[in-house]
């Protein structure tokens, strides 16, 4: 789903939800946690600014090769850790093993597979790691883009069904043939302070992380709750366990009235919406949900007095948060796409983040490896 990312200074809106922090928000230290991250290379990058025209999902296998499905060129391509190309998955067009669109990706390492949904023609492509085909599945089920996570329990998607979501939800485990088995995850227990935008949730589906079988879940408008989902075999589904209450309780979003002299984040539209279409601010947008070695990360992009904040929260292995660690700011202007474009995509065995990094001018994407030195975690131990 395209969409244009703008912003604006705080004056003149029609509403804000919004709750200031009781406390202070502790701030990490360089003495305390380093966060360090460079820009890889790319074997014949798409121009000089980005490596890539459009990334819409990142993989990484055991060996640290690196998945990177692009959308733009109907392609799967395969790298190693330098950014050397070794092979291509996919083909343009119609037939068997052919796509015309990327709107979903997952790599089963297990099961030697790499699979991908075309939305547009609402199937799912089975193909080797070795990017031969192996088998189509039908979807037809499915209108939107998908987010494939692995687990111990089949085969799980996170899509917004056409059905109502209120009584189906995001969430479905489908076995090895992709026949729905149930369904998880209803917007009724997803939506706390985010009642009036639920819809972008639909469009955007937020940050996902699979930590030992349990799924963790925060929306792209963070409201600062995340969610946390345990497999019950009782009702052979996942449920909700808990609301894991995150560092901080800002301002969330601001819907405007009209966009005269004003900068939007997201033009929201459709039959979820009031009145089919509302303009919003985001100030607190969650970026990309990662687990290492004892510690949970939250990468998030917020507003802090008159600075855009990209930074991570930091927690313990129980969800007990400790602190957050600014990584970059820009100042809160009244310019187009006054925004940092980060995105937490994958995470490889040696605790390396891959994260997708849109150019200045959303014009295309480049992938850096972050690498997280906590010496809380040292002292610790």
């Amino acid at each position: 789903m395209k969409m244009v990312i703008r912003f604006v200074t705080m004056s003149l809106v029609l509403a804000t939800l919004a709750c200031q922090r009781e406390k202070p928000l502790p701030m990490l230290s360089d003495e305390e946690i380093v966060i360090s991250y460079e820009r890889m290379e790319f074997e014949e990058p798409y121009s000089e600014e980005a490596s890539f025209y459009s990334i819409r999902d990142i993989e990484v296998d055991k060996n640290g090769n690196i998945y990177i499905a692009d959308d733009a060129s109907l392609l799967v391509r395969v790298f190693d850790t330098q950014g050397k190309k070794l092979t291509e998955i996919g083909l343009r067009g119609r037939g068997p093993g052919e796509l015309i669109s990327i709107k979903g990706f997952g790599l089963d390492e297990q099961r030697g597979s790499v699979f991908i949904f075309d939305r547009y023609q609402m199937r799912i492509t089975e193909f080797g790691l070795d990017g031969s085909y192996k088998e189509t599945y039908n979807m037809k089920d499915i209108n939107s883009s998908v987010r494939f996570l692995k687990t111990t329990h089949g085969q799980v998607l996170i899509h917004a069904n056409p059905n109502p979501l209120k009584e189906v939800g995001m969430g479905h485990i489908y076995d090895e043939n992709f026949e729905l088995e149930s369904s998880f995850m209803t917007i009724e227990e997803i939506d706390d302070g985010i009642e009036e935008v639920v819809g972008e949730i639909r469009a955007l589906h937020g940050s996902l992380l699979v930590h030992n079988d349990d799924i963790y879940f925060a929306p792209t408008i963070f409201s600062g709750i995340i969610y946390e989902y345990t497999y019950s075999k009782e009702i052979e589904t996942y449920e909700q366990t808990r609301k894991i209450e995150a560092g901080h309780t800002d301002e969330i979003y601001t819907i405007l009235k009209n966009d005269r002299g004003r900068k939007f984040d997201i033009r929201s539209q459709g039959p979820d919406v009031p009145g089919g279409d509302m303009m919003l601010l985001v100030q607190s947008r969650s970026r990309g949900l990662v687990q290492y070695d004892g510690f949970f990360y939250h990468l998030i992009l917020r507003d802090i007095e008159e600075e855009r904040v990209l930074g991570l929260e930091v927690y313990d292995e129980n969800w007990n948060f400790i602190g957050f660690k600014k990584l970059k700011s820009i100042p809160i202007t009244n310019e187009p796409l006054n925004t940092i474009i980060w995105n937490i995509m994958g995470i490889d065995k040696e605790g390396t983040v891959y994260v997708r990094e849109g150019t200045k001018d959303a014009s295309g994407y480049n992938v850096l490896k972050m690498t997280i030195e906590n010496k809380l975690q040292t002292e610790a131990k």
